[in-house]
Parts: structure tokens; C-alpha cells; sequence
């Protein structure tokens, strides 16, 4: 018995794939993982949808088609996910680097004694840090005399003591990943200090701030906060 060439025509048909259509679109969207880590579920959740795909066509003995697709799917999510990761990682090694040196520079102005610069570099959390809280009720206190007293606590400090008048001031040591903290960038950038007067060595701990309020000033990154350690005997 022979079999009719319509019938033989529809043997040859096959059906796309829904899940590799889904796979595909869901692999045309993958570039909004350049926008956060939360949207690398959307790449995800391509390659998912590819291997499920790809499974069923499988098995479904010449039924089902789209495998073209599936691969193409998954191709445009684990790029977009390889090139998101790679522009995060450069991005942050940037920001990294300009925290350190930023830090770098308050270090070497207080060595030179040169506080009034030093205090600009101040944030209003690091400004506060030197200046007394007021009294409820009370009124604050005028500017020029916050300004005088903010440069005499700076300069009395543990740290800017420890660094008068060294030449090469402070040893890097390490830096945190930068923190994305809605409109702020936050980096830590450990030094190692020496301190000839208290006859030893100190860890300090700066932590800097970026924020939208400081780069229009022109000076983006700022001091927000510091820890001087104790002195001990040298490495």
C-alpha cells in the first residue's frame, strides 16, 4: 500500500518550538542584565528555557523544530551575562581607584600640615565627627567658630599628629569592594601609619563617600568617617 504525497508532504512538517520561541525572547531581552544583578534572572531564565527546549525537541522524534533558536538563546544571555559582569568589574576597579586616591591626598595633606584643605575634603558625617553636638534648645554655633574649632580638632587628632611632616605618608593596604548605597558610593581604604612619637606603627581605617551633592562642588569623593588603632611595634 502506498502512501498518498499529501500524506508524505505533512510527515515532513514540524512545529516550532514554544519553548524556544519563549527562550529566544526571553535571550533578545537579556541585555537588561546591564542594568543590576536582579535582572540577571532574565538571562536566566533564557538558558532555562533553551535547555528545556532543546530537551523536548529531543525527544519528540522530529515533531517539534527550534533548536537554531534555543542556541541562539542561550548565545545572547550568557554573553549579556559575561559582558554585564565584566563592565561591573571594571566599573568598580574605577571607583576603587579613585576612593584610594582621594585618600591618599587627605593622608598627605595632613602631613604637610595643611588642614584647612584637609577639612574640605571633610563630609558633613567626617565634619561632625570633630565638632560637639548641641544641646536641644540651644543655639548653633556661628559658622567661623564651628570652621576654627573643626581645624583645631582635625589637627589635634591621633592620626594627623602621627603623620606631621613625613615625607611619604601612610602605606596602602587594602580596599573594599564599592557599596552602592542608593545615591551614594561608599569605598574603605585601610593605611598602615608609622608614629614616631608614640614609637610605633597604626592601622587606619578611612571610609569615603561619593554622592551627587559632592561632585557638584568638584570634589566628589569625600572622608565620612575614620579609625586610628592603637600604636604597636612595627611589622
Amino acid at each position: 500500500m502506498q502512501t498518498s504525497p499529501e500524506l508524505e508532504d505533512d510527515s515532513r512538517y514540524s512545529q516550532v518550538s514554544p519553548a524556544a520561541v519563549i527562550a529566544l525572547l526571553l535571550g533578545l531581552a537579556s541585555p537588561l542584565a546591564f542594568i543590576g544583578p536582579l535582572f540577571f534572572l532574565v538571562p536566566a531564565a533564557a538558558v532555562g528555557m533553551a535547555l528545556l527546549a532543546l530537551s523536548k525537541i529531543g525527544r519528540s522524534g522530529g515533531a517539534l523544530s527550534g533548536n537554531t533558536l534555543a542556541r541562539i538563546a542561550i548565545g545572547l544571555a550568557l554573553g549579556c551575562i559575561a559582558a554585564s559582569m565584566v563592565r561591573d568589574s571594571v566599573r568598580d576597579s574605577l571607583v576603587q581607584r579613585q576612593a584610594i586616591e582621594t585618600a591618599e591626598t587627605w593622608i598627605g595633606l595632613l602631613a604637610d600640615g595643611r588642614i584647612k584643605e584637609a577639612a574640605e575634603l571633610l563630609s558633613g558625617d567626617g565634619a561632625g565627627m570633630l565638632l560637639p553636638k548641641p544641646e536641644p534648645g540651644t543655639q548653633p554655633m556661628a559658622a567661623e567658630d564651628a570652621e576654627e574649632l573643626l581645624h583645631t580638632n582635625l589637627g589635634s587628632q591621633a592620626l594627623t599628629r602621627a603623620l606631621a611632616g613625613q615625607t611619604d605618608p601612610g602605606a596602602f593596604e587594602s580596599a573594599s569592594p564599592p557599596v552602592y548605597d542608593g545615591p551614594k558610593t561608599i569605598v574603605q581604604v585601610n593605611f598602615g601609619v608609622d608614629d614616631p612619637e608614640a614609637g610605633g606603627h597604626r592601622h587606619v581605617q578611612l571610609q569615603l563617600v561619593r554622592a551627587r551633592y559632592y561632585e557638584t562642588q568638584g570634589k566628589p569623593w569625600r572622608i565620612d568617617r575614620w579609625v586610628t588603632g592603637d600604636a604597636h611595634g612595627a611589622h
